[in-house]
């Protein structure tokens, strides 16, 4: 039998699985935004296996040793705070250890890794899954106010978790999950000493510090990477949402301009040079081109030797819809055989803000046209949602990369 001193009182419990169940999903959503970046998308569901594997096989140690709730309110305690460590632990395995799941086959220190990743990122989810299925073990006649602070606590991890995204990026959001196990581990407490607040409150300072200074580096066979490997220099990323996206320049004396598009789809019979570059990546990956443009139309002339120019041979001075704008290639390509009108839509606003803003000296100021509208939105619910009609649509290099070359088309992004 459990003394009522060692049995968290019922507000104790409820508010305990209110924070680690806030935690757990602030942590689970969010990391998948790291995967993508670091690895790939599809490994990302990696993440969601090892939270159902963690919480599974906290669930079944419980069952199979009850021994271990002999005193509830310290197991329910030490688990919130070992989720917070482990979450710790994990994001600097993750930031140092460099894993490229493509190489698995011919290197055995790649396999090696993914162990090491599964190992790391399955404990906070052990640890906090401890909590979960002590809390509804110990209080089986109060499981629905329990499962209700629970869902209570998952739902506004996923509210929260798009708009701390955008304002404080993916690395400190997965890191303010150690504030919530914090938080939980003194609410199990009920009355917490001293040293408990001491030891939860230096939990939750360390890991939101190790987030705002933490970075990750794409998997070595990612186009970014491969860019900075090449000579190319990162002077631009941010952490979004939908993606993190980087820009990558290249000394202008060193590039070869006849590389990228003006050589894949340029005839063969043109020997005219192309404009120099910079590339935005998305995930470490799935580049697109931002031409250097000074306004002088003979800079444009590459244009009318590539297989981009076909669709403008079928009709005059067209009104242009370009769906998936990234650096503005389909623009440039629009403006070099005379559009009337460009509305560009670009998923991801951040990349609209770098044509307009930050590299508009760069750019020609293309997005700034008179004749040119940029629109940050998702390009078939922007048709679907609005009536005008264009002569031309232009949909080019939409699918990524990353779902490709998984050899699974079905984990495409894009349906458009």
């Amino acid at each position: 039998p459990m003394s009522d001193d060692r049995t968290p009182s019922p507000t104790a419990l409820a508010s305990g699985i209110f924070f680690t169940s806030l935690g757990v999903l602030l942590l689970e959503v969010s990391l998948t935004r790291i995967f993508s970046f670091t690895i790939w998308y599809h490994f990302a569901y990696l993440t969601i296996s090892v939270a159902l594997l963690g919480f599974g096989a906290a669930g079944s140690i419980i069952a199979a040793y009850p021994a271990l709730l002999a005193d509830p309110a310290r197991l329910l305690r030490r688990a919130c705070l070992g989720a917070g460590l482990g979450v710790i632990v994990a994001v600097l395995v993750v930031s140092s250890v460099p894993l490229d799941p493509l190489s698995v086959l011919k290197d055995r220190q790649q396999l090696l890794n993914i162990v090491i990743y599964y190992v790391v990122v399955t404990m906070p989810f052990l640890a906090s899954g401890f909590a979960v299925a002590g809390t509804l073990t110990i209080a089986p006649e109060r499981v629905a106010r329990l499962y209700f602070f629970d869902l209570l606590g998952a739902g506004l991890a996923c509210f929260l978790v798009v708009p701390l995204i955008w304002w404080i990026g993916t690395p400190t959001t997965v890191m303010l999950s150690t504030v919530a196990f914090a938080l939980a581990a003194v609410c199990y407490a009920g009355r917490p000493s001293g040293r408990l607040i001491a030891v939860a409150l230096a939990v939750a300072v360390i890991g939101v510090a190790i987030g705002t200074r933490v970075d990750f580096t794409p998997g070595r066979n990612k186009f970014i990477s491969i860019h900075m490997a090449t000579g190319g220099a990162p002077i631009f990323h941010r952490w979004t949402p939908i993606n993190r996206v980087d820009a990558v320049a290249w000394d202008e004396t060193k590039q070869n301009t006849r590389t990228g598009y003006r050589d894949w789809g340029s005839s063969k019979l043109y020997d005219g040079p192309g404009l120099h570059f910079r590339m935005i990546g998305y995930d470490g990956d799935s580049c697109a081109s931002m031409y250097r443009y000074t306004g002088d139309p003979q800079e444009l002339e590459w244009f009318h030797h590539h297989v981009f120019q076909a669709p403008y041979l079928m009709t005059e001075h067209p009104d242009v819809l370009v769906i998936g704008v990234g650096g503005g290639t389909d623009i440039l390509n629009a403006i070099a055989n005379d559009a009337k009108s460009v509305r560009g839509i670009e998923l991801n606003p951040i990349t609209v803000r770098l044509g307009k803003e930050d590299y508009a000296e760069y750019n020609g100021g293309i997005f700034n046209r008179p004749n040119v509208t940029m629109v940050a939105a998702e390009g078939r619910n922007y048709l679907r949602s609005h009536p005008d009609k264009y002569d031309l649509i232009e949909i080019n290099s939409v699918d990524t990369l990353s779902a490709l070359s998984s050899g699974a088309y079905v984990l495409s992004e894009s349906y458009l």
